[in-house]
This record gives structure tokens, sequence and C-alpha cells, in this order.
């Protein structure tokens, strides 16, 4: 969303600005007098909302323009009026019916953009927001707010012809009190006004007044359309947009609608491409003949006109819009073509297949490919910035695989040097227990045991490693059928005496 503010210099423009979105627009000092602080028209984004463009116009009735100043005034009006989704009207209460200040000015050219607008079949309805500062206790709301509406009311009339305002604009009042004088009240006012910008509670931020310029393409769109129509061109009049005044102007006015329709639709086409993740093949020749198309579409109807000056302009406003919609498609192709090489770049890193700056130069040449292709030819535009962020992920994204691998490679060692001192730690504990018990473990086993006859105790005798262990065991005599028909009672005999003999080799 674009919001812009005009009105007098020094009458609170910038501070507002700054109360409202938290930007940092300079400030003019308590007492200056007849020096404008704000120069031109500035943007800025809010802290709090980067959603949000905020332009900061120049001072309208300032000395530094000279005799100059009204044009420039109007110009800037224009522009700003032309960029906005929200347009504030910043006045003092005491300028409130005074048609010849500069406010009033101001809102005859914002009602001469939206007149433009209207005749060209593009008009787009548009908050007008007036903010009035130094208000008394003894003026209400409703009757101020009355009478703008009516003042708003009659220089629309002036401009377009019969019609009601409210049909192109919605009009809100914010009323400040004194700053000084009723400071909580003022402080109040500003907190109440914040809140009603904030985008998420839809109050003077609304979809119906959206201008549909691109975020992305929103510079590009802003600098040519004050270059070429606002800085270079006369500013238009109120008599330039009576119906009726100029055949050329209403001829290049739906010249304008009907090829900005068709460019349109095929914009709007690709954009759905694009919001499906696929790219699409020879964007940059697309575009040129997007933009062709539209352009032959405006001379065939203006061709009778074709010097006419406001054809000229007409024509002018034509390239610069579509150029802008055209380079905002082009960003987004860009976009999602970084997005595929470093998706294709991940993918064949981790199968190690091949070299990683093999795969580097691969990813990074077809890229460069498929960003030529989308170029328009003869346009300015731009893909180093993409190009060089996909560069560092690739570098990092590498980087950071070295070091896992390499961490990997250290635990790897790491957990071999483990077995070894445990397989070290176990020989040795082997070496003291044969020290310990005596003697060094030979290559040879025996055992034997034996069973007195008529008794139920058992003897066993072992050698093992040097070893020798003894073993008397008692066998229940309800279990001596386990050890043969005869058992241990029918006296020395072979199922009585049991003989082991092993051999280690």
């Amino acid at each position: 969303m674009v919001v812009s503010i005009l009105g007098g210099q020094g009458s609170g423009k910038s501070s507002f600005m700054n109360a409202i979105f938290g930007t940092e627009f300079e400030v003019a000092e308590r007492g200056s007098i007849g020096s404008s602080t704000t120069k031109g028209i500035i943007a800025a984004k809010p802290t709090e909302n980067r959603l949000i463009v905020a332009l900061d116009v120049e001072g309208a009735d300032a000395r530094d323009r000279g005799s100059g100043g009204k044009t420039f005034l109007t110009k800037c009006s224009g522009f700003a009026a032309s960029l906005s989704d929200v347009v504030i009207v910043n006045m003092w209460h005491h300028d409130l019916g005074r048609v010849n200040s500069a406010t009033y000015t101001c809102l005859e050219a914002i009602m001469n953009e939206q007149a433009k607008a209207r005749r060209s079949g593009g008009s787009i309805k548009s908050l007008l927001l007036f903010v009035v500062h130094d208000v008394d206790e003894d003026s209400s709301s409703s009757s101020i707010k009355s009478k703008l509406v009516s003042d708003a009311q009659e220089t629309w009339e002036r401009l377009s012809g019969p019609g009601s305002v409210d049909e192109v604009f919605d009009m809100e009042l914010i009323a400040l009190p004194h700053i000084r004088y009723m400071a909580d009240e003022f402080e109040a006012a500003i907190a109440t006004a914040r809140d009603n910008f904030d985008p998420a509670r839809t109050v003077y931020f609304k979809e119906q007044y959206s201008k549909s310029i691109p975020a992305a393409g929103l510079s590009a769109y802003a600098k040519n359309l004050w270059e070429v129509v606002y800085q270079k061109a006369p500013a238009a009049t109120a008599a330039d947009l009576v119906p009726g005044k100029s055949d050329a102007v209403v001829k290049s006015d739906l010249a304008f609608s009907a090829a900005f329709q068709n460019a349109h639709d095929e914009i709007a086409a690709l954009e759905e491409k694009l919001d499906m993740g696929e790219k699409i093949q020879g964007l940059g020749q697309t575009s040129a003949r997007v933009l062709s198309d539209a352009l032959e579409i405006f001379s065939g109807e203006t061709s009778e006109f074709e010097e006419d000056p406001s054809v000229q302009r007409k024509k002018q406003e034509l390239v610069t819009f579509l150029q802008a919609n055209l380079h905002a498609v082009f960003k987004k192709q860009i976009l999602l073509l970084k997005d595929k090489a470093i998706a294709t770049f991940k993918g064949s890193t981790d199968e190690g297949g091949s070299p990683t700056d093999f795969i580097f130069y691969q990813v990074d040449n077809q890229f460069g490919m498929d960003a030529d292709d989308s170029v328009m030819p003869g346009s300015n535009w731009s893909y180093e910035n993409e190009r060089k962020a996909l560069h560092t992920y690739m570098e990092e994204y590498s980087k950071q695989r070295t070091r896992l691998y390499d961490q990997q490679l250290a635990a790897a060692q790491e957990s071999r040097q483990a077995i070894r001192y445990l397989q070290m730690q176990e020989t040795r504990m082997q070496q003291i227990q044969q020290q310990h018990y005596g003697g060094v473990s030979g290559n040879w086993n025996v055992g034997a045991a034996y069973r007195p006859p008529d008794s139920n105790v058992n003897i066993s005798v072992g050698y093992q490693q040097g070893r020798t262990n003894i073993q008397i065991s008692m066998v229940p005599d309800e279990q001596s059928s386990l050890l043969g028909p005869n058992g241990f009672t029918a006296g020395v005999g072979p199922a009585n005496l049991g003989l082991s003999f092993n051999i280690t080799v």
C-alpha cells in the first residue's frame, strides 16, 4: 500500500508521518519560516510494517520554488495521487474554506488526476484523508468534515462535470487538537489514527483502494512516470480535463483502456504460470510481444491524432505502466529460477557423483542462460543481485557440507582410536589376570569329575590357562536317575566317572 501526504509548507506533514508510521522524515525546527525542509518527494518504509510505502511531498507554498512553485506543486500532487492508495491532505483549521490556500491547490490537483484516470476507464476509488491541525474545542468533527466534503464536491464538479465525488473518493477526517495547549488530547488522537492505519484493521487501508502496481515494479514505474509524464510534460490544467475539450484526449483515453486491458490479460496468465512454479520459456520475447501488441492497439485507435501531445503523453504512460508490470513478472521468474537452481545444486551435491566446483559451474551456467532468455530486448532489466545471492548460497552450502564431512571423518578416526584403546586395555587386563593368578597360559586344558558310590557328592577338577579349579557339589537322590540307569550306586563305572581333556592349538 502507498500513502502520500500533501499540504502547506510547515504544516506538520513530516511530523505526522513520523508519528503514525515510525518513519524518519526530516522535520523543520520550530520557528523556521519560509524554507521547506522536504525537497521534492521523499519515500520511506515504515519500521513496523514493511508492506507500506510512505511519500512525503514538499510543502505546497514554500518560497524556495518562487514563481514556479504552483506548477511544481501541481505536478507533485498529481504524481503522488496517481501512485497512492491513500492520499492525505494536511491543513490548518484556519485554512478551512480558503479556496486560494495551498491546501485547495493540492485538492484540485488530486481531483485532476482522478478525473483523468476516470476518463481513461482506469479510475480506482481512493481514500482522501483530511488531517486538520489545531482544531479547537468549539469545533465539531462532523461540521469540519461536512465543509470539506462540500468543497471537494464543488471542485469535482468544476473539473469533471456533474457527478458525485463519492463515486471516486471515500473521505475521512482526523481532527487534531493543539499540540501544545491540548497535548494529552493530541496524543490520544494520534494513537487512534495510528491504530486505524494498521492494515490488519482495514480502516484506512482497504483492498478496493489498491492501484495494483506490483511491489517489485513500483520503483521503476514511479521513476518513469515522473520523468516522462510529469517532469518533462507541462502540468495538466482543469481545462485539459473538461469533457468535449479534445477528441484526441478522448481517443487516447479509450485506446489506453483497450490496450491495457489486452496486455493485462496476458500478464495475468504469465503470473499464474509462475505462481504454479512453472518456468516461462522465452519470457523476454513474450514481454516484448505483449508491449508491442498493446502499442499497436493504441496506435490503431489514435492514428488520426498521432502527433497530438496528449496522445503522445498517453502512449508514454501506457509504455511506462506496462513495463512496470512486465518487469514485476520478470523479477518473479528470476526468483523462481534461483529457487530451482538452488534445489538442483543441493540435490546434485548430496548425491556426490560430481565435484562440487563442476556442479557449481553447471548450475550457474544454466541459471544465466534462463535469466538471459527472460530479459526483454532493449530493456535495462538486470538479474545480477539474484545471481550474486545464488552464488553466495551455493558457496555457503558447499562450506557447510565440507565442515560436516570433516566432522564425520574426525568422529570416525576418534572411534577407531577408541576401539584400539579398548583392545589394548583388554590385552592388558588379561596379562594382569595371568600375573595375579600365576603361570602363563598354555595351549591345553584338562578336567575330571567323580562321584563316590552310594553318595550324592560330586567332585570336579579342572585346569585351564594355568589355573586349577576344584568344585564339590551335592546332587539330591531324587535326581540321581538323571545320571544313568545305575546312578552312582553301583560302584565306579563308566556312568560314575567322567573325564575330559582339551588341547587348544
